[in-house]
């Protein structure tokens, strides 16, 4: 099984798939295993699709708790398993935190970065929309979860998919302390090629927020799924369209 050893010691889990463009797949705060990119190891086929655990998730070092700033750090993980890969640069497609993440590495090291798609995202620290949610993870996420996904949870991070889901809740908890916007007031400094996905319906993050988000980006381009919530890539009603919007963006930009 392939492993990255970082610096300090933390070993990332990915997975290397196919040939062509290298992409990116980053997931959101419970792992890759809950709204993943099922639909999009077929559809992109004919690219390397790597797809890493990040440091606290699934087969990658766990961690007890993530920091404020994790996204960043997240992103240094993110330019490692490039650099150890040999990639020059990468399609990022990130998921929710995932997508934070990737604008992180746009935002790093741009010359890394050949495009960025970024999917159910977020603009701002404070998350008033979520923070039930996040007191519901920390304190009893069996509750809070559908059973599919407690189910999921288990099988990708084991007994340790509760500490998983905490360390998610007290993040965002902590980040709604603060105030200001999770990129430090940068995303004009992003100038590569830029599409932002949305899902009408997201519970997380309304459409003035992505709204703010996709003008602060010079060029980027905001495509709406109208009947799409949080995960336009992996509901059965968004799915098919997400990666067609997807694959016309990357032949446009080619």
């Amino acid at each position: 099984m392939p492993f990255l050893t970082l610096a300090d010691g933390a070993q990332l889990y990915y997975d290397d798939i196919g040939a062509g463009p290298p992409m990116l797949l980053l997931h959101a705060g419970w792992g890759r295993y809950v709204d993943w990119f099922y639909a999009q190891l077929e559809a992109f086929a004919d690219h390397r699709l790597l797809v890493p655990d990040r440091r606290g998730y699934g087969r990658s070092t766990p961690v007890d708790y993530l920091p404020v700033d994790y996204h960043r750090h997240s992103a240094y993980d993110m330019l490692a398993l490039l650099d150890s890969l040999s990639v020059d640069s990468a399609i990022l497609w990130g998921h929710s935190d995932g997508a934070v993440v990737a604008a992180w590495i746009a935002l790093v090291q741009s010359d890394r970065v050949r495009a960025l798609i970024l999917e159910g995202t977020h603009l701002w620290r404070r998350k008033p929309r979520s923070v039930e949610a996040f007191q519901a993870g920390i304190e009893d996420p069996e509750g809070f979860l559908a059973q599919r996904a407690v189910q999921r949870l288990g099988e990708g991070h084991g007994a340790r998919w509760r500490q998983v889901v905490a360390n998610w809740g007290q993040a965002w908890l902590s980040l709604y302390r603060l105030e200001g916007d999770l990129y430090d007031g940068r995303l004009s400094e992003i100038w590569v090629p830029t599409l932002v996905l949305h899902g009408a319906g997201d519970p997380h993050t309304d459409l003035a927020e992505i709204q703010a988000l996709t003008a602060q980006i010079p060029g980027a381009r905001l495509h709406l799924f109208p009947k799409a919530g949080h995960s336009p890539h992996s509901e059965r009603g968004s799915r098919d369209a997400c990666n067609q919007v997807v694959r016309e963006f990357l032949q446009k930009i080619a």
